[in-house]
């Protein structure tokens, strides 16, 4: 492999001869900024991260296939890159979020790298967590769309009707047993493309000091280390058929400095990390990762959570906590989201090549991650803050 690499120039990977070759993505202008690319060149270490202060421009470019597509001559698929004013930032914990220039607009401006995945509705879906909420109905989503989907869940039982749902709506699903946090159980099918990691659990909320390891280690082992055993044998999978989405469920949540919700968040805010990871570590075989932070969608989970949290019962933050729940249903009032409606965007996600990696599903997480995106941590988190703080 000679010293070259790729970036992509508006929608279309372009080899650079030169020796500073990068793969990556940059929207080059007059005055590119810096790039964090993978380099191509061969090393015994293989390809690596390297920082170029300045890009130059496609100088000598040789244009090779079309959108996203693999050569034999060089790993052609983008990993990550933040070229100046176009780099969009979506990290939990980053100061640096862009307030101006290209918003992420979704199917609009494509705000992330693309992984030469444009997704045909066709081989297996598979969704954990599928008896319930969300998962079910998007199962049910997926097989309207075209997908053979497995609609796994622990008690297969749970899963009854899910087929004639599905099949009224033109769909094939088959429900299968798998829980997650049963290596035993966990299969996954020859033809996947598409895996949707939903299964979670939540727990009471009592205050963190109260809060027992027991059930920390609960809701860990069954939000991370359940997904990550079914991810860790499905990438083979999906790498072995060319290709799919990974999308991972996690919560809004996470980006709101929610009191008594440690574990949860937790979890979630795990899982997101993950996902950047993978997002690099899985672009070269095409295989696209989405994250999905719903806010409040209509599921047994929203319903069961409407009780004062157990931080209530220790004096020390009652007050917080009271507050907290009574300004729970103002808070979500006109704003909770049915199933079907958060299942059919979820849907849109996977198969939008042009998707950025993390989406909402319903208004109020559509807006958290808005806004997320368009200022500092300290200004999002000082705000909400103040007004939790209201009254003590």
């Amino acid at each position: 492999m000679d010293d070259r690499g790729v970036v992509l120039v508006d929608g279309d990977l372009e080899v650079v001869e030169t020796a500073a070759l990068q793969l990556g993505v940059a929207q080059l202008d007059d005055q590119p900024g810096g790039l964090l690319a993978l380099r191509a060149d061969e090393s015994e270490s293989g390809p690596h991260l390297v920082f170029v202060e300045n890009v130059p421009e496609a100088v000598g470019v040789a244009r090779r296939g079309g959108r996203g597509r693999a050569t034999d001559e060089f790993v052609a698929e983008p990993v990550v890159a933040f070229n100046g004013a176009h780099a969009h930032d979506d990290r939990p914990g980053s100061a640096g979020r862009r307030s101006g220039g290209p918003q992420c607009g979704w199917s609009r401006t494509r705000c992330g790298p693309e992984t030469g995945v444009d997704v045909d509705a066709t081989g297996t879906a598979l969704v954990t967590g599928a008896s319930r909420g969300i998962g079910r109905a998007v199962a049910v989503e997926l097989a309207a769309r075209g997908f053979e989907v497995v609609a796994s869940m622990r008690n297969p039982a749970a899963g009854d009707g899910l087929v004639e749902e599905a099949a009224a709506r033109g769909g094939v699903v088959r429900v299968e047993r798998l829980d997650v946090t049963d290596g035993g159980s966990i299969v996954i099918p020859d033809g996947l493309r598409v895996l949707v990691n939903n299964a979670g659990v939540e727990a009471e909320h009592p205050a963190f000091e109260d809060t027992p390891l027991d059930l920390w280690r609960r809701m860990f082992e069954t939000n991370v280390f359940g997904l990550v055993e079914v991810t860790r044998r499905a990438i083979p999978v999906l790498r072995a058929n060319g290709g799919g989405v990974l999308c991972n469920v996690t919560s809004s949540s996470i980006l709101a400095p929610v009191p008594f919700y440690a574990p949860y968040r937790s979890s979630k805010a795990a899982v997101s990390a993950i996902s950047e990871t993978l997002r690099a570590e899985l672009a070269p075989f095409g295989i696209r990762v989405l994250e999905v932070m719903p806010g409040p969608i209509d599921t047994d989970m929203l319903a069961d959570s409407d009780t004062p949290y157990a931080a209530v019962d220790n004096p020390a933050y009652a007050a917080m906590a009271q507050r907290m729940f009574d300004g729970r249903s103002v808070g979500i009032d006109g704003m909770v989201t049915p199933t079907a409606e958060a299942a059919r965007l979820i849907a849109d996600g996977v198969l939008d090549d042009a998707a950025p990696m993390r989406i909402g599903c319903d208004p109020m997480s559509v807006g958290m991650i808005d806004a997320w995106r368009s200022m500092s941590d300290e200004q999002m988190m000082s705000a909400m803050i103040e007004g939790m703080l209201a009254g003590n």
